[in-house]
């Protein structure tokens, strides 16, 4: 009698699996081809974005320094600088008395271009607006590297606005 109870089992476990499968495929089908569905953009090779590499992102004049935190100085230093030689205080915000700290990302891309510009924090009043102008005025950068090879980095510069 145990053989006859296995072997009806097994023909149950059967009938499910088969009704399983057969379910299955009308809604396999249903779908669009694989061709017609684009791919994620995570899955290409070499599209990764970084936040922290091991030589960062230099802004340009600064690639020749001999040591990393001199070449980080100097590049912050001069990003700076030109930064605050072309912003100009929001008048809407001048009147209004607002202050404060504005950040804008970026990406700094494999060659060096900047892009996917925006405003991660804003204190209002064109304050986000012209931080973004003035940062998408930038010079290409000399890119980031990872192992030896460039890679993409994220990047994010804060501005801050006070009325002297």
């Amino acid at each position: 009698m145990p053989e006859f109870k296995t072997i009806e089992f097994f023909k149950m476990k059967t009938f499910l699996i088969l009704l399983l499968i057969f379910s299955v495929i009308p809604v396999l089908s249903a779908q669009e081809p694989a061709d017609t569905i684009p791919a994620p953009q995570f899955f290409e090779r070499g599209t990764d974005v970084y936040n922290v590499v091991e030589l960062m992102p230099c802004y340009p004049g600064c690639e020749q320094l001999g040591s990393k935190e001199e070449r980080d100085d100097c590049s912050m230093r001069k990003m700076l600088t030109f930064l605050y030689s072309k912003i100009q205080y929001p008048e809407k915000a001048r009147e209004n008395g607002v202050t404060g700290v504005a950040e804008v990302g970026f990406i700094v891309e494999k060659d060096g271009s900047l892009s996917n510009f925006k405003i991660l924090k804003d204190p209002g009043a064109g304050c986000g607006e012209e931080c973004l102008r003035v940062v998408k005025l930038m010079p290409n950068f000399i890119p980031g590297k990872q192992r030896g090879q460039p890679v993409r980095v994220e990047y994010s510069i804060p501005l801050k606005f006070s009325v002297r």
